[in-house]
């Protein structure tokens, strides 16, 4: 059909001639088409490692995707297809292994494509399993998110492939089309111009027995498998098992996901599925939920389905492929990619474990129990919930296509002269997080039952008790998130779960009265206002919280409010409105009064007379702009002691460290997001650096390195995952010792890494050509904050002495 229809030119998808069908399967063992023999190149590796240049892959993948795009611009009518074509046998065939038979669609009855692919492939699966072996968990989890997410509308009608990839592609030279505007292979209509050319320098698209009509998101989504795989072995001599990258990040010129995805969109016409967002099939709340995660797990789905079927033909010894037994080792890798892009770690897969006791290694018979013991549980580690797995992947894809190209923008504005203002991009960003339903994720699950805030006269009120009421997440849930978030030192305010303002909120949350919350908790939940705690003070150690000089007052109505604070965060932002202000209601030696009992906190408005800010603070030379980090005097400031006071005289060190237990955590768990992009950034930079006649990542030391650094972010990873559990469970102080062991490994993770990967950048990690710089003086500066070392390190010790009394 496309050969019919483009005789006059003008569909610009080639395809060889079909010269014959043979059904017989006892000639190669399946029936297969003759084509015309295409003389060109086909490149089977996709970072396309051997091109002579970035340019020359980009060429190559730039012509895969407007060749693509062509082909679902198409209309299936004009070239003679009719609505019914691929929903029968002709289509979909997945090969499967003998005993399944050849296979057809179940599109009958209105399925979706969609439908039709997930059951399917589901079928193939289960058809392969040999024996009575059982499905992989990873797999079985699949198939019931799959089935769960499924959009209820697609795009469809289009003409899909169905196997669209890049060693289905014959290219017309070695090097393929070669870079836009060199005038090779390259028609004069685009000779200048990096646009949409379909068909440029390719031959022939092969393998079409798959194609049927459907939704052309599922041939894009397929396209971009190899940026979900892991890196292929090249251990062996044998073409790898499935189409992935040879390191952990493509090679230079091999475009982005987003940018591959949307020079599609361009060609085709198509909206960009990276953005599209559809109702669930398994949701019954009808929430829109983003497509790509599912339409990629799919094309994964699929891949482990194939694979399944390779290691069918394996056993039973008819598996022509040198790397049958390889591949099918990979039917639960591919899975477990899946459930990754799904938001659902492979971790998070119930795991089957003994339930009868005993531990050795199986019973007197020799069973170990590992396949068919009835006695099976399933337990759950510290992974993220199915409802904060599918807000990580939001997340995820929030940080891909908005936070990280803001960072160039919001780090020249921080440079420049204008740098105390709040430039546009931030309350740009602000706003799409709020439509995108990633707003206060941070606010704990009883924030509900604490809330006083009453609804006002012509609020849209379920919008705003979505801004302000969150998901309710469990800590656990959140440390996943605010991990994300962590790995851009700008992204946490675009989501308003950024410091000090979230600790502030928790403090009216938990203490405010209701004046108190619709004045100041109502602004910051919306992210109107932001604000500043002022503790700290340069005259005393501020770590004992005991130690503070600074003074409350009673005065008749009001209170008299004096001190010198520095490092009050937040202070020197133009939309900072409050202060949360720490002092002493009850002067020293005062008889009957505990020293945990002098304190008091008190809410001082920033535009009371007597506040000062005095100057910026900065850190290793970074001023944090507009935030900053200030020193501020509070000079015979008045306030009115009822609208200020916070759950009453002397309850300011109990208020602190219900403050302090989550506000620590929250900066642990950022700390990890922040040891892990710079981990992600060093092994991109071993993969491309050249030192010596080899990269960087062949380096024996620097490979120590990388995975020295791996290590330790796991072990502060689980420290804090593990603190944030205990949080959960037992409260604010029975997991004072997990917080406070957390506090002192996260930081120092964090620094290992960044200084190594600083380390492997050489010069470039200490300009502000990269986060490295930022970063690393950031988390140093988290050795102090919310208390330093030497602290949490004697509340760990303490404990451990108790322990050893017991």
């Amino acid at each position: 059909a496309l050969r019919r229809g483009g005789a006059g030119g003008d569909v610009p998808v080639p395809v060889p001639t079909m010269l014959a069908l043979c059904e017989d399967p006892s000639v190669v063992g399946t029936p297969f088409y003759l084509m015309s023999f295409v003389d060109g190149h086909v490149f089977t590796k996709p970072g396309l490692d051997n091109l002579p240049s970035p340019a020359h892959r980009r060429a190559v993948y730039d012509a895969m995707a407007d060749t693509l795009g062509a082909l679902h611009r198409i209309d299936p009518g004009r070239i003679g297809l009719g609505p019914s074509f691929g929903s029968g046998g002709h289509s979909g065939n997945p090969n499967p292994n003998p005993k399944s038979g050849r296979g057809s669609s179940s599109g009958s009855g209105g399925a979706s494509w969609s439908e039709r692919q997930l059951e399917r492939w589901a079928r193939q699966y289960s058809l392969s399993l040999v024996g009575d072996a059982d499905p992989e968990p990873a797999v079985t989890a699949l198939v019931d998110w799959l089935r769960a997410n499924r959009p209820v509308a697609e795009p469809g009608g289009r003409l899909v492939h169905g196997d669209f990839r890049l060693d289905n592609i014959v290219f017309e030279s070695p090097v393929g089309p070669g870079p836009a505007g060199t005038g090779k292979d390259d028609g004069d209509e685009h000779k200048d111009k990096d646009e949409p050319a379909p068909g440029r320098g390719v031959l022939a698209v092969l393998d079409w027995e798959l194609s049927t009509l459907g939704s052309p998101y599922g041939d894009v989504a397929y396209c971009c498998m190899p940026y979900h795989l892991p890196p292929a072995s090249s251990s062996s001599g044998a073409p790898a098992a499935y189409p992935a990258f040879a390191g952990s990040i493509p090679p230079d010129g091999v475009p982005t996901e987003a940018e591959f995805v949307h020079r599609w969109c361009v060609a085709s016409g198509l909206p960009n599925p990276r953005t599209r967002t559809e109702r669930a099939a398994g949701d019954p709340t009808g929430a829109k939920k983003p497509v790509w995660p599912f339409y990629v797990a799919l094309s994964l789905f699929r891949g482990a389905a194939i694979l399944a079927g390779v290691r069918a033909r394996a056993s039973a010894g008819n598996a022509s492929a040198a790397n049958a037994a390889e591949a099918g080792s990979l039917v639960e890798t591919l899975a477990a990619r899946a459930l990754v892009v799904a938001g659902v770690p492979v971790g998070f897969i119930p795991r089957p474990v003994r339930s009868g006791g005993g531990g050795g290694g199986g019973d007197a018979n020799g069973n170990d129990g590992s396949a068919n013991d009835v006695g099976l549980t399933f337990v759950r580690g510290m992974e993220p919930s199915e409802r904060a797995a599918s807000l990580l992947v939001k997340l995820r894809a929030f940080m891909s296509d908005h936070v990280y190209p803001a960072e160039p923008i919001l780090e020249a504005h921080a440079a420049s002269d204008r740098r105390w203002e709040v430039h546009p991009k931030v309350e740009e960003l602000k706003a799409l997080a709020k439509a995108a339903g990633l707003w206060n994720l941070w606010l704990p699950r009883d924030s509900g039952r604490l809330l006083k805030i009453a609804p006002r006269a012509g609020e849209d009120q379920s919008e705003v008790d979505a801004w302000m009421r969150g998901p309710g997440l469990t800590n656990l849930e959140y440390a996943h998130l605010a991990g994300c978030m962590g790995a851009s030192v700008w992204a946490s305010e675009f989501f308003n779960c950024s410091a000090p303002d979230t600790g502030n909120m928790e403090v009216l949350l938990r203490y405010g009265t209701q004046a108190q919350q619709e004045r100041w908790l109502r602004p910051l939940l919306l992210g109107t206002i932001r604000s500043c705690f002022a503790m700290t003070e340069p005259a005393v150690a501020s770590s004992d919280a005991t130690n503070v000089t600074s003074s409350i007052v009673r005065r008749g109505d009001t209170y008299v409010v004096n001190g010198r604070k520095w490092w009050t965060s937040g202070a020197c932002d133009p939309r900072c409105e409050l202060a949360i202000f720490m002092g002493k209601t009850t002067p020293d030696n005062t008889p009957g009064v505990p020293k945990h009992r002098q304190q008091t906190m008190v809410l001082v408005p920033m535009r009371t007379k007597g506040v000062t800010v005095v100057r910026p603070l900065p850190v290793f030379g970074y001023d944090d702009a507009p935030h900053g980090h200030a020193e501020t005097t509070f000079e015979d400031v008045v306030v009115s002691a009822k609208d200020a006071e916070l759950l009453g005289e002397g309850r300011g060190f109990e208020i602190a460290q219900g403050r302090l237990g989550p506000g620590r955590l929250h900066h642990c768990m950022r700390l990890i997001g922040m040891g892990e992009r710079a981990l992600t950034l060093a092994a991109r930079r071993a993969e491309s650096r050249v030192a010596f006649g080899q990269p960087l990542s062949r380096n024996a030391s620097v490979l120590q390195t990388l995975g020295r650094a791996r290590v330790t972010l796991d072990g502060a990873r689980l420290a804090t995952l593990d603190a944030a559990r205990r949080l959960d469970a037992e409260g604010n102080k029975a997991a004072k010792g997990a917080i406070a062991a957390c506090k002192v490994a996260a930081p120092a993770a964090a620094i290992a890494v960044i200084d190594a990967a600083i380390q492997i950048h050489g010069a470039l990690g200490v300009c502000d050509d990269t986060p490295l710089a930022r970063m690393f003086a950031g988390a140093r500066t988290l050795r102090l904050a919310d208390g330093p070392d030497e602290v949490h390190l004697e509340t760990i010790a303490k404990l451990e002495v108790r322990r050893s009394r017991m």
